[in-house]
């Protein structure tokens, strides 16, 4: 009876209940295999539309260019530049410089966020029609590429002084975008340069191997919570929804180039973040403005450089260890230090969760409920696609 009924009807047809013993095992059987196969297609789809950001090809995304005043030709404004590759203490100078009132210091991720994004897709909007279907893919870990480092070569200082200032960005770390430190000192004149040489290639090789894996583990677990976002076009709602509920807050924020996402993150930078982190931050790690020193020669190579051209006088060679606030206000001659003492470590892994627990919890309570929803959905979507079909074909069989 269950061979000629299928395996989605384990009853029996002459008494209405379910048959004893071995057809009700294989009901569970089925249903946990049946179940758990759907629930790891849904979470391929979730990677997958999270890092081909495939939905931003269907709809104009938000203009969140800058809106400050310009300075003059080749000025961008920048007060502080940071030379140092990650796992060198680029976050940690990060937050310091704004602990001691730096107004807009950004780590690398906040570069991404609030401008290079905007100045990649007006660079190719410009050459394709104004076609969002034909932007090329962002890169990633999968599918590394050279897109920022393509469109950096093509941008011309005055551009690229006139976009940074007009973020009125005051410091900035190039932690993954090492390849952008002399095109933005070049446009910075008198700057000064916090350089973080204070490993030997020996500790900071080590330090990144180690680095490596806890970020890729980082990586895939946040993907996984927050790409129910990006599992369905829910920007078309959650955008608008949001920055009625907010009073303009994300807009208003992108606009003004701060509060960078590094130093202030309330539940709705959270939501913007959880939605576009992925397009505007993650794929600029793979898109060719990165350097990875291979030898220690290379690794050398480039703070000789910063020795040999900036001024003496520009320049704080920065050993984190025995770092104080005091020395870097003395620095940039910010008297009196509003900050005092031992510098306060950075959270290197999942420093969005860790450091800010109350945007954690409300995020990942909202981003349950869209993946609940999203799952409702695609089963509905599933259902009318096989479902139905299938029911036609077993009618003619019958």
């Amino acid at each position: 009876q269950v061979a000629k009924l299928g395996p989605g009807s384990f009853r029996s047809a002459t008494v209405g209940r379910p048959l004893p013993g071995l057809p009700t095992m294989a009901c569970r059987g089925y249903c946990t295999r049946h179940c758990c196969g759907w629930f790891f297609l849904y979470i391929l789809w979730c990677w997958f539309c999270e890092f081909t950001a495939l939905w931003s090809r269907f709809a104009k995304q938000p203009e969140w260019v800058c809106d400050g005043q310009p300075l003059p030709a080749n000025q961008s404004g920048v007060k502080v530049l940071v030379a140092g590759f990650a796992k060198t203490g680029t976050r940690t100078t990060s937050k310091t410089l704004h602990k001691i009132g730096v107004t807009n210091a950004w780590h690398s991720e906040d570069f991404g966020m609030f401008l290079w994004q905007n100045h990649v897709d007006t660079y190719f909007l410009s050459r394709n029609g104004n076609s969002y279907m034909r932007l090329p893919a962002n890169p990633n870990f999968l599918n590394p590429g050279t897109l920022d480092r393509d469109v950096l070569a093509d941008t011309s200082s005055e551009d690229l002084a006139d976009a940074v200032s007009r973020c009125r960005v005051g410091a900035l770390c190039f932690d993954g975008l090492e390849g952008l430190f002399w095109r933005v000192y070049e446009v910075s004149p008198g700057a000064k340069v916090v350089m973080l040489n204070w490993r030997t290639f020996a500790e900071w090789r080590h330090s990144l191997e180690k680095f490596g894996p806890e970020a890729f583990f980082e990586l895939m677990t946040l993907a996984t919570m927050v790409s129910g976002a990006n599992a369905l076009p829910w920007h078309a709602l959650f955008l608008p929804l949001s920055e009625r509920l907010s009073g303009q807050r994300i807009s208003t924020i992108m606009k003004q180039g701060g509060p960078p996402i590094l130093q202030s993150y309330d539940p709705w930078v959270g939501l913007m973040h959880a939605a576009f982190g992925n397009r505007r931050v993650v794929s600029r790690w793979f898109s060719g403005l990165a350097v990875h020193p291979g030898t220690e020669q290379e690794y050398h190579d480039f703070y000789n450089k910063v020795k040999a051209v900036v001024p003496k006088e520009d320049l704080l060679e920065w050993d984190l260890r025995t770092a104080r606030y005091e020395d870097i206000c003395s620095f940039l001659s910010i008297d009196p230090c509003p900050v005092s003492g031992k510098l306060a470590k950075a959270t290197n892994n999942f420093g969005f969760t860790l450091d800010y627990l109350v945007t954690a919890f409300i995020g990942l309570s909202f981003w349950v409920i869209v993946h609940r929803w999203n799952w409702r959905i695609l089963r509905i979507i599933r259902w009318l696609i096989w479902g139905r079909r299938q029911g036609g074909e077993r009618k003619k069989v019958d």
